[in-house]
């Protein structure tokens, strides 16, 4: 017996035919490049990548890719966000950038939020940038 067909019935995609819901959730697991490449599997995949309700940036993206996924993405509610700046090589960036991701966070109402920087780098926020009363729990690690 052919392996594929025992695996995907009829050529079947069984994991487009999941509700959008459940299909969300699960990209909600993949740090949010992996979330945005998952959009060449199908035709209806293309652009589920922007409603994911979880954002999980690190330092292997490049502050630009933070701002083209930001300015692509739906105002979709998130239920998190976590932002790891501690890459020297975008230090300048994190710095000019980090509180224009904070505040996309608040405006898409976030409820649990974590932004890590470098220990020797001060972040400075301006009054009101975590204002919310949509966020639960903001940590910050150093």
């Amino acid at each position: 017996m052919d392996d594929k067909k025992a695996a995907v019935p009829d050529g079947e995609d069984r994991l487009s035919a999941l509700p959008e819901d459940v299909i969300l959730l699960i990209l909600s697991f993949l740090l949010s490049r992996e979330a945005v490449q998952t959009c060449v599997l199908s035709p209806r995949w293309r652009t589920l990548w922007k409603s994911v309700p979880s954002l999980v940036l690190n330092s292997s993206h490049s502050p630009n890719f933070i701002n083209n996924l930001l300015r692509s993405r739906d105002q979709t509610p998130l239920l998190d966000c976590w932002i790891n700046a501690e890459d020297w090589r975008y230090l300048g960036e994190f710095r000019t950038d980090g509180e224009h991701w904070l505040r996309y966070a608040i405006s898409c109402k976030v409820r649990d939020l974590a932004f890590h920087q470098l220990v020797l780098v001060t972040f400075p926020l301006s009054a009101g940038a975590l204002a919310s009363e949509h966020l639960t729990r903001y940590s910050e690690g150093r």
